[in-house]
């Protein structure tokens, strides 16, 4: 939530029947923002790579693709991928 006396947090907000409240904090949906979306997305939307849209990309490669890309070596996988050895 973006009030800053409230601590409403969650991943998937439940907003009730018509979308009139969050279910949390009372507060209404425009209230509420997804930290990826506002932190990431919109700025490399916005700017590309240039000043903010820059500081998206190296965010996204920091904090989210680098916890989640598994990194092999062709030392690792030769085995794998049947290389000619190096003459």
């Amino acid at each position: 939530c973006s009030i800053a006396s409230c601590n409403c947090s969650s991943l998937h907000f439940n907003f009730g029947a018509g979308n009139r409240r969050c279910t949390l904090c009372k507060h209404p949906p425009m209230k509420h923002f997804s930290h990826f979306n506002k932190h990431v997305i919109n700025p490399i939307k916005r700017f590309g790579y240039r000043g903010s849209g820059k500081l998206a990309l190296k965010t996204l490669r920091r904090r989210v693709l680098s916890r989640m890309l598994l990194r092999r070596t062709k030392t690792e996988r030769q085995a794998d991928l049947s290389l000619p050895t190096k003459a």
